[in-house]
């Protein structure tokens, strides 16, 4: 199973995304995007995604940019986080080689792979795991010594948590942080969070999230953000979450600051502050995914009749 089969879709969908991905293989690009048509109108939200993704590197490679990353971007607006990571990182790649090479390619399907072999992933791993796939992609980009040591890094880490050696990984993601490479450090730092995390170092996950905001990386500053606000609101401390929140929301990113605003307001309106807790939710209306629009429209229309 890979990583599309996280969702419900139905056995037809996860058929196409094979298919796809085997004329994909052969180089067969307007069959394999035949098939990723089909999985990507799939009723599970993730497999949708997920043939979004793929189907626009067929048009990628038939040619056809723009429909490649009117499918990624649409990839990014209704994924998971660590679908659209994968779908931030197409578009960036596209944006130096509109034909994508075989690099990207190998980075998505080594991150499917990666999947496969273990099916018992957590949310936060497969999250992880998004991170060092980023990692080895911008290696093969940039080409540098420091930035292909860095990925390493990044890759072992991985494999040692999968391993159960968490000390070891976290020593490692540390190599990256300090480094202080632009790209990889604050990438590192955002997957450290969420392991030290995921093993209840909240203050150490705190420190980690900061250090990723920190840096000022677009890919990295706003799910920080929003990961160090639900760090701060399980430790009850909802005026830096509030401010957390804020700083994901005033990133503009497509995805993750209408989920910032949706939870901002709720952390508002627990507050008492529920003027301002209506911006948010009205901000989430406007610019969230269907199901974030949905949630926040719900919240202003119980903070409505409440008044």
């Amino acid at each position: 199973m890979g990583l599309w089969s996280r969702g419900d879709g139905t056995d037809d969908d996860v058929e196409m995304m094979r298919i796809g991905n085997q004329l994909l293989h052969d180089r067969d690009w307007p069959g394999a995007a035949v098939a990723y048509r089909r999985a990507a109108r799939s009723k599970d939200p993730r497999t949708a995604a997920l043939s979004s993704i793929t189907l626009g590197v067929a048009y990628a490679r038939m040619g056809q940019v723009r429909r490649a990353r009117r499918m990624w971007r649409r990839a990014r607006a209704k994924g998971d986080p660590a679908v659209a990571l994968i779908a931030s990182m197409f578009l960036l790649k596209a944006a130096v080689d509109p034909s994508l090479g075989g690099a990207q390619e190998a980075a998505l399907f080594e991150l499917l792979d990666l999947d496969q072999a273990d099916p018992s992933l957590s949310k936060d791993a497969m999250i992880r795991a998004s991170n060092v796939k980023i990692a080895v992609s911008r290696a093969r980009a940039q080409g540098t010594e420091e930035s292909l040591a860095a990925a390493e890094f990044m890759r072992r880490a991985f494999e040692h948590e999968r391993g159960g050696e968490v000390r070891k990984a976290r020593e490692l993601y540390q190599k990256v942080i300090d480094s202080g490479h632009p790209d990889h450090a604050p990438n590192a730092a955002d997957a450290l969070g969420l392991l030290l995390e995921e093993q209840g170092d909240l203050d150490g996950a705190e420190v980690a999230y900061r250090r990723a905001m920190a840096s000022g990386h677009p890919e990295h500053v706003a799910w920080s953000a929003v990961r160090l606000g639900d760090l701060l609101v399980r430790r009850q401390d909802l005026r830096r979450a509030v401010a957390a929140y804020q700083q994901a929301m005033d990133t503009g990113d497509p995805t993750c600051a209408p989920v910032a605003a949706d939870m901002l307001g709720t952390v508002l309106s627990v507050l008492g502050d529920v003027r301002e807790a209506r911006r948010a939710w009205e901000y989430a209306v406007r610019h969230g995914s269907a199901d974030i629009a949905a949630a926040a429209r719900e919240k202003l229309r119980k903070a409505a009749g409440a008044s």
